[in-house]
């Protein structure tokens, strides 16, 4: 839950908690559908200080861009930025400088929209030159890469009987800088093509080979190699985490409502066998998008079904990259009633918080509204005003907590093996001198918990020289 500190304040009063930023857990509904225009939820991406949004108007095929501050406050409303999106948007993506909007512009282009902080627009739409048409069953996955300073595209294109794969350095201006060609043909109809990039610029595209199995390809420059990783990959997500890949993917051929994990280094080679991420007791499960957290963290999203019951469920699994759980919830926890949505496209970290957009279905009839959704890691405070003191004194210890969902409890460990205490604030004494660690641990009403520290000392305080 992050590196623990503690810290003087200016009233002297001591406190222990963890090291980014509180925040409280959160649903907007956003007030742009009419009677006449219903704009559903698309990609998002976070400048550093700013939430950049895509909607897509399935019914004229547009899409609009509006922009938001962390806590959803409305900086730039959705305007136009794509007068023709047939196939809808692909990606929006920050780069350091400006939002990229990549979209279908129609059924054989892909298009680049560059958009500044605050969603003014900049330049003409950019038609990209990727050497071939785009179909509409070829893939595409693309991220930034802040160490090679480009747009990594990776892309499926039809050959023949099956698919090839390409990966494209883009700039800023969405011209090619170099186009890496990758020899080994695709599963058709779909190979389930991701990419991501390490913190040192080594690339990986993954992908189902013809047989079934997940290939893949590491690049260095313009020079691809491909191996075998053996095992099935159906809803591939991946993300790039230090120096290596973790993955996450859908358990179709065994168990369609288990999603199992696996780590390779940029080798191939396995670093942490596969194993079980998340089991439901529901009809089916479905992985959808897979990002880094503070630390370790990792985050999954992904929606189940419910048996007997109707429409997904957009939950967010959090996790260490050694697998062990952090939590798992709805993504709307500070909001039950609207658990049911969709959106399946990445979320993104804040450094505070996790965001998407979601749409959900308000009735039968089908109107919808557009959501942005906030969920913010559970993190405890512990306060006290001395951390000296006597045998036999009452210290007093406060506790408080932010993020994750609400309706807290509080646990108290005093490390001296005395009985725990529960509540806000407590008081304790200890018998005996000492160096003691007390430990709050507070728990939100979905079974989520984390733990703050601080260490006191006991003593007698100092000796005066006695002289003879």
């Amino acid at each position: 839950m992050g590196v623990l500190r503690a810290i003087v304040a200016a009233t002297s009063i001591l406190i222990a908690s963890v090291a980014f930023g509180d925040c409280a857990s959160s649903v907007r509904v956003l007030d742009v559908n009419t009677a006449t225009t219903t704009l559903a939820a698309g990609p998002v991406a976070f400048s550093g200080s700013t939430l950049g949004v895509t909607f897509i108007d399935e019914a004229r095929r547009t899409l609009s861009v509006g922009i938001y501050d962390e806590d959803f406050n409305t900086i730039a409303a959705p305007r136009l930025i794509a007068d023709r999106a047939p196939l809808g948007a692909v990606a929006l993506l920050w780069n350091g400088t400006d939002f990229g909007l990549f979209y279908r512009a129609d059924d054989r282009t892909l298009a680049l929209r560059r958009l500044s902080a605050t969603g003014d627009p900049i330049g003409d739409p950019i038609l990209l030159s990727l050497g071939r048409s785009v179909v509409p069953t070829d893939e595409l996955s693309i991220v930034w890469s802040p160490t090679l300073n480009a747009y990594i595209l990776a892309r499926t294109f039809t050959q023949g009987d099956g698919k090839d794969t390409a990966v494209l350095y883009l700039g800023r201006d969405g011209a090619v800088q170099r186009s890496v060609s990758i020899f080994v043909r695709a599963r058709t109809p779909v190979s389930h093509m991701r990419v991501a990039v390490t913190d040192s610029g080594i690339i990986g595209v993954f992908f189902d080979s013809p047989n079934g199995t997940l290939m893949y390809a590491r690049i260095v420059g313009d020079v691809p190699t491909t191996n075998d990783v053996w095992t099935p990959a159906d809803n591939l997500v991946v993300a790039a985490s230090g120096e290596q890949f973790v993955l996450a993917h859908l358990d179709a051929s065994t168990s369609p409502t288990t999603i199992r994990r696996i780590i390779i280094d940029t080798n191939g080679n396995v670093v942490s066998p596969e194993s079980q991420l998340v089991a439901i007791e529901g009809s089916d499960v479905v992985p959808l998008a897979l990002v880094n957290g503070p630390g370790d963290e990792l985050a999954l999203s992904y929606t189940d079904v419910l048996a007997g019951e109707g429409g997904n469920s957009l939950r967010l699994r959090r996790f260490t990259r050694g697998g062990a759980t952090i939590s798992d919830t709805i993504f709307a926890v500070a909001d039950a009633l609207r658990e049911r949505a969709s959106s399946s496209y990445p979320f993104v970290w804040t450094g505070r918080s996790y965001v998407t957009a979601v749409s959900r279905a308000r009735s039968i009839a089908s109107l919808s509204e557009t959501e942005l959704v906030r969920y913010c890691p559970l993190v405890a405070h512990l306060t006290t005003a001395r951390a000296i003191v006597k045998p036999n004194e009452f210290v007093t210890f406060n506790g408080s907590a932010a993020g994750g969902g609400s309706a807290y409890a509080y646990s108290w460990d005093f490390g001296d093996r005395s009985p725990r205490a529960t509540g806000t604030t407590v008081q304790h004494r200890y018998e005996h001198t000492g160096h003691y660690v007390v430990t709050l641990t507070v728990t939100d009403e979905t079974g989520t918990s984390t733990q703050t520290t601080f260490a006191i000392d006991v003593s007698h305080g100092k000796q005066r020289a006695v002289r003879r």
